[in-house]
């Protein structure tokens, strides 16, 4: 089985496309989400559903827009937003390549209190 898995590791690694940190570094584009209290969040776009911590990040890109952004906590309504294409910022490609465009954007999700004012 670990066998299996190591095999798997390096296909992914040799396939150029990183859905987690690669060698300390982040996904190839990713979606960096500010959070003042932990919540438990989604990202659901054209190429799944990946669930997360916030604060955190989340692996996305803009041709698979629109996407939404759910987050919750215990004692606090739920947070919602749409992600389109146009939210994206193209970041340096990978070791100069131009072929390793990478994407970024930055989303704040500011969770309101139940009964009480936004923190």
């Amino acid at each position: 089985m670990k066998r299996l898995l190591a095999l798997g590791l390096i296909a992914t690694s040799l396939g150029g496309c990183c859905m987690v940190a690669c060698n300390s570094r982040p996904a190839n584009s990713h979606i960096k989400v500010n959070s003042s209290i932990p919540v438990d969040c989604t990202f659901e776009d054209k190429a799944g559903l990946r669930e997360f911590y916030a604060p955190g990040n989340v692996d996305g890109m803009p041709k698979n827009a629109p996407g939404t952004l759910s987050c919750q906590a215990a004692g606090y309504k739920s947070f919602q937003k749409q992600v389109q294409a146009v939210d994206w910022s193209q970041i340096d490609s990978l070791n100069g390549d131009p072929l390793a465009i990478r994407y970024f954007s930055e989303i704040t999700v500011t969770m309101e209190a139940l009964g009480n004012k936004p923190k």
